[in-house]
């Protein structure tokens, strides 16, 4: 006697042979769902990065994609988890984190979704958004020598830190690191090599692109000046575009950004092409420093928005 195809029984046995196909015997590779996916996921992304994989048992694709997260599993050895969420059976979970076809790939890191991508990519693509969110060895090297750096001992920990990146060159978490303390340091040219240098796709995220606009608005706040007397001169003459900048740069360096933005953006409506519209692309860059949901960007875009029309 034959089965026929839809028969429930033949769905039955076909369904139970795609999940042993789907799930792995790996130890990195888990099967989620509403009861566990908490603990599995979302406590277990506070230690390593976790993958989670929205899948259907009908979906040919889902299959495609089993033997390259086996092979991800096995390569990163724990540090990273794969946890396999069957959509049709977890409706819920797959409403929740807005799937809408499959495969779903959804990468959190400390409770939170850090990258996603849908349908079957190789494996290339997938370590290309692993890897910034796996610890290295090198991270906790890192770590170590960012402690020192905290206890004052600045020395050791530069020198910790530019041979622990030398050695790992690709880990732009680290090299991050190097840069800000070279900030903070003083050492804004060298900083600033280090992020310039970093690769595309890392340089204009979102910790690449602060750290590179406080280390060019700290290499502007290097101007010096008194600044009763830069005061008295714009009182004397509004239209003193160096008094009015160099008195911006001074409240940065003090950390007073709205009064540095003030006098920035009275340079914009007087003075625009002042060195080559450096008060334009000054404000720009306080922008691209402060978080993007800061008070202060929103109330500036809209008031720079106003002075340029």
């Amino acid at each position: 006697m034959k089965f026929a195809a839809g028969a429930p029984i033949f769905d039955e046995f076909r369904n139970l042979a795609i999940h042993k196909i789907i799930m792995s015997n790996s130890p990195y590779i888990l099967e989620g769902n509403a009861e566990n996916f908490t603990k599995i996921v979302l406590e277990q992304s506070a230690r390593s990065a976790v993958l989670v994989d929205f899948w259907a048992a009908w979906c040919q694709p889902c299959q495609m994609l089993t033997p390259v997260l086996e092979t991800l599993a096995d390569a990163y050895k724990g540090k990273l988890v794969i946890v396999k969420v069957n959509s049709d059976e977890q409706q819920a979970l797959a409403s929740r984190y807005g799937v809408r076809s499959l495969p779903t790939l959804k990468l959190f890191r400390n409770g939170q979704v850090v990258a996603e991508t849908m349908g079957v990519q190789p494996e290339s693509q997938l370590r290309r958004m692993i890897d910034p969110h796996i610890v290295r060895d090198s991270d906790i090297a890192g770590a170590k020598a960012l402690e020192l750096y905290s206890r004052g001992q600045t020395q050791e920990a530069l020198t910790a830190l530019r041979e622990i990146s030398a050695a790992d060159p690709e880990n732009y978490r680290l090299q991050l690191a190097l840069s800000e303390v070279l900030g903070e340091e003083g050492e804004v040219d060298e900083a600033l090599a280090i992020v310039e240098g970093l690769p595309m796709d890392v340089a204009s995220g979102q910790d690449a692109t602060s750290l590179r606009a406080k280390l060019r608005l700290a290499s502007m706040s290097q101007e010096t000046g008194d600044p009763a007397a830069l005061a008295a001169a714009i009182e004397a003459n509004p239209r003193d575009s160096e008094s009015r900048f160099r008195l911006a740069s001074l409240n940065l360096k003090q950390g007073m950004y709205r009064e540095a933005l003030d006098q920035l953006l009275e340079i914009l409506r007087r003075d625009r092409a002042y060195r080559d519209e450096a008060a334009r692309k000054t404000m720009l860059e306080i922008f691209d420093m402060l978080p993007p949901d800061h008070p202060l960007v929103t109330e500036y875009r809209r008031k720079m928005f106003t002075a340029l029309h």
